[in-house]
């Protein structure tokens, strides 16, 4: 034999691991890097607290108004999501 063992090669796109880190160098983790993460939780916040001020500033955005427009972005939140929940299931599954 050639030393392959009579299975079937692995594909031209499939890396190893060390292969991967070697070409990209080690990356730190989301949650090991305290500076992004507070970056983020500051933008979120000050992002919060823009619109706040912004709809307390505006007279036109009626509390039913507001409310119908977060209730369809929830439901179309939630709809995404099950979606996405379906799909990756179902890759599963099938393979």
């Amino acid at each position: 034999m050639d030393g392959h063992g009579g299975g079937a090669e692995a594909p031209s796109w499939r890396t190893d691991a060390k292969s991967f880190v070697t070409r990209t160098g080690p990356r730190t983790p989301f949650r090991n890097n305290a500076r992004l993460v507070l970056l983020t939780t500051g933008g979120a916040l000050s992002l919060l607290v823009l619109v706040q001020l912004l709809l307390r500033k505006s007279r036109d955005f009626s509390p039913d108004f507001l409310a119908s427009v977060l209730l369809y972005g929830l439901t179309v939140l939630n709809i995404s999501l099950l979606l996405v929940l379906l799909l990756v299931l179902g890759r599963k599954c099938g393979s």
